[in-house]
This record gives C-alpha cells, structure tokens and sequence, in this order.
C-alpha cells in the first residue's frame, strides 16, 4: 500500500490531482491510499507516514520548499515532487532532494511518466525500512541508517544514526521486518552487521563506538551468521 499526500493551497487542483493519480494507480492495480492536504501546516500536523509527497510551491504562510524542509528535517526519506506553474523553482527543489518537478497545468503523460519512476523506486526500497508505529504517530526508519535494537523488557529502543527511537514493541515482530544484515547476537540485542567493526571475547564492537554482547547460547550461530553475511557481501 503506497501512501500519499497531495498539498496545495487550491482545493480543486489538489482533488483533481487526486482523481489523475486514483486513475493510474486503478490502471496499474497498484494499491494506494491518498491524502489532500491544503496548507503546509495541515499536513505538517499529522502523525501518519507518507511514501510520496506531491507539494504545490507556490503556498501562503509557507510554500512548497519550505514544507519539504521541513519533511526532510522530521527524518522523512519520502519521495517528493513539486508540482508548480513557475518553472525558475527548479533550482530550488535540488535542497530538498526533490525526485521531480511537474510545471502545471498538469500534463497526463508527464504525470504518469514521474509516477512510473516513483513506484519504481519505492519497490525497490520495500523491505528495506522499519516501519514504527505507536497510538500517536508513526514513521519508517531507513534499515542502513539502524545500527542495533535493543528490548528492555517491552521497550524497543533503535539506535540509529540520528538518536534513539523508544517505542512498545515486541523484538520478534521487528525480526519480521529486517533483513540478512541484522542478527540477534542476545536475547535483549539486534546488531546490523553492516557496523561490525570487531568481535572478540563475546562482545561486539559497532562502527558508532557501541560495545554488545554475544550470549555464549549465541555464540556459534553468530559465528555462521557471520559467515553466510560475508558470503553474501562477497568479502
């Protein structure tokens, strides 16, 4: 399911892009859930998690870029495309990391072209997130960017390259969503070994300076899991 949020100031516009995008997803029976937004603070607001971002630039109070550094300030690696009638922007869309940039009035084919790339790009991601999700907000945590996790009794915390996230969550149901890279070394502990700088005398030391230990119940299937890690990485 691709989440995505439209913003923009005109309420027509915004509903007719809805029903362009509704259309192509239909088309390509791609399941979506879409959300109209009509200022920046609106969508900047709400806990959901958004896939594709779809941001008008020209927005009173706060336009397009400014909206879209703030997405990227709250840790969203979401795909975003500008959609505007003022062509000079496009220099501007480069801060943000803008995927693409659409000039209204809005070409079909053109929009369905920058879709085509889109979901290209997100399948090629799937799976290659955390998705965290708690009563009151939720958001994807980018699996290169995690560099253990750690249960407290029922308290997850993901160490990542930008802070420690703490949420409820069983340790079993994160297993679920990570891939070869993550091993459980410890009953309380899943390291990335993409960060494995040294393992000696049943402790691990991590790139980011942190030090885990490796349950001697572990120890040998650790040591396998290394050894199929590597294989797979070709080292």
């Amino acid at each position: 399911m691709i989440k995505i949020a439209i913003c923009d100031d005109e309420k027509i516009a915004c509903e007719t892009l809805e029903q362009k995008i509704l259309s192509y997803m239909d088309k390509r029976k791609e399941p979506c859930e879409i959300a109209c937004f009509f200022s920046a603070a609106e969508l900047l607001q709400t806990p959901c998690f958004f896939d594709l971002f779809l941001l008008d630039i020209q927005m009173p109070e706060q336009d397009g870029i400014a909206l879209a550094k703030k997405i990227r300030e709250n840790e969203n690696q979401g795909i975003i495309i500008f959609i505007t009638a003022l062509a000079e922007y496009v220099y501007n869309a480069f801060e943000v990391e803008a995927f693409d940039y659409i000039c209204k009035p809005i070409d079909d084919r053109r929009l369905q072209k920058a879709l085509d790339r889109a979901i290209k790009k997100l399948r090629g991601i799937e799976n290659k997130c955390l998705f965290v999700k708690t009563m009151n907000w939720c958001k994807s945590v980018r699996l290169d960017d995690l560099y253990y996790c750690e249960v407290t009794n029922r308290t997850i915390h993901l160490h990542t390259k930008n802070g420690v996230i703490e949420y409820y969550c069983k340790l079993e149901d994160i297993k679920k969503q990570l891939d070869y890279r993550f091993i459980q070394c410890h009953r309380s502990y899943l390291v990335n070994l993409d960060y494995l700088l040294e393992y000696s005398n049943g402790q691990i030391t991590l790139e980011c300076g942190e030090h885990i230990p490796v349950s001697r119940l572990r120890h040998q299937d650790f040591m396998e899991a290394m050894m199929l890690y590597m294989k797979r990485k070709g080292t």
